[in-house]
Parts: C-alpha cells; sequence; structure tokens
C-alpha cells in the first residue's frame, strides 16, 4: 500500500476571516441603559444598592483568594 505525501493544506478556506452575519430587525443596536433604574427615586433603588454592594465585595474576595493561592503556588 502506497502513500501520498501533501504538502500543500488543500483547506484554503479555513485562512478566511468569518464573515460578520447580517443584522437582524431585532437585534438590539444600542447597550441597556442604566440611569433610570440607579435613580434613588426607582422603585427598586434598594434592591439595586444591595445588589451592586454584594457584587463589590464578592469581586474583592475573589480577588484576595486569587492572589492568596498564587503565593502559595497553587494556581
Amino acid at each position: 500500500m502506497e502513500m501520498e505525501r501533501v504538502f500543500e493544506f488543500p483547506h484554503t478556506h479555513l485562512d478566511r476571516q468569518p464573515r460578520k452575519r447580517p443584522r437582524l430587525g431585532w437585534d438590539v443596536t444600542e447597550p441597556p441603559k442604566l440611569e433610570k433604574p440607579v435613580l434613588r427615586e426607582s422603585l427598586h433603588y434598594d434592591l439595586i444598592c444591595f445588589h451592586f454592594y454584594v457584587q463589590y465585595h464578592l469581586h474583592f474576595q475573589k480577588e484576595y483568594v486569587v492572589q492568596y493561592q498564587m503565593e502559595l503556588q497553587a494556581i
């Protein structure tokens, strides 16, 4: 049984940039604005502030854990 050697990679279409998909009518064009829910007069202002507070502290706890693990060379 003989084998042929392939000197060129025959899949030249893999090197092309991916095509962008066409924008559809229901695509969101702008990111949602956060100013209205965060106003003090908003109905859910207290809940949103609590969520921000919890996320802020969780972020710093995670940063502390990552730093501690790096000091122990666990990561």
